[in-house]
């Protein structure tokens, strides 16, 4: 994200720091139907926070940092209720 210099000085704002984010996602297929899905996101834990996320509460607003690093992991079943070969012959699909 890039710095963020254009700023409304009577609403309080403040210029904000650029901010640069890695995130990896992975999907692994166990079956036909089913699939684990697992993510780190904030990779590197950078502390950060977007240009409007502050406290507006108190004259002197301090900003409002977002979640740290954090992990995703889950598991998804796919399946059909039509027949894949009927699915041919369907001019909407």
């Amino acid at each position: 994200m890039h710095k963020q210099k254009r700023i409304a000085e009577n609403f309080g704002e403040t210029p904000t720091p650029g901010f640069i984010l890695l995130d990896m996602m992975m999907t692994y297929r166990l079956s036909k139907s089913w699939q684990v899905n697992a993510g780190v996101y904030n990779l590197f834990d950078r502390t950060y926070y977007e240009h409007l996320s502050c406290s507006v509460r108190s004259a002197a607003a301090s900003p409002i940092y977002a979640a740290g690093r954090s992990l995703l992991i889950s598991l998804a079943m796919e399946y059909a209720i039509i027949h894949p070969s009927v699915c041919d012959s369907l001019p909407f699909l």
